[in-house]
């Protein structure tokens, strides 16, 4: 009879063992996603490369996406616009160089380039239904969905 007892005892406390394992599971794949949407949120806008990365806004328009993009002192000539499926890849120089001083950041960082690669709510069909043009510091870009 004391056999039986243990046998029990064993069997509950592995069902136990199992659920709070579960549970466990559970709990930190939570918190890998809450940690994943904080990190995507909080990202800083620059990196110490001198690379600055502008702050932009989506909107869809039915039939194309606009996407605004602010990058003040933007070297036009220097603009680079390409996409990889729904990631849109934008690089471009300023014509001038920022010089910001800062214990955050070290010595002096001096900024002189934007860099963004923007999730895009489509896969872009094709680089030819890309268009943009740079309005007083906002780069405007258009991309067609058809």
């Amino acid at each position: 009879m004391g056999d039986s007892l243990d046998d029990d005892f064993v069997r509950r406390m592995e069902r136990i063992r199992r659920r709070l394992e579960e549970d466990i599971d559970r709990f930190i794949d939570e918190i890998e996603r809450e940690a994943s949407e904080i990190e995507s949120i909080v990202r800083p806008g620059y990196d110490l490369r001198g690379r600055i990365v502008p702050l932009y806004s989506i909107q869809d328009l039915g039939d194309a996406i606009k996407i605004l993009v602010d990058m003040p002192d933007l070297d036009e000539g220097s603009l680079n616009i390409d996409v990889e499926g729904n990631i849109l890849h934008i690089r471009g120089r300023m014509r001038r160089g920022v010089r910001i001083s800062s214990w955050t950041m070290g010595d002096n960082v001096e900024f002189s380039e934007y860099e963004a690669n923007i999730d895009l709510p489509i896969e872009v069909p094709s680089k030819s239904k890309i268009r943009s043009r740079l309005i007083r510091g906002f780069l405007e870009i258009i991309i067609y969905k058809y």
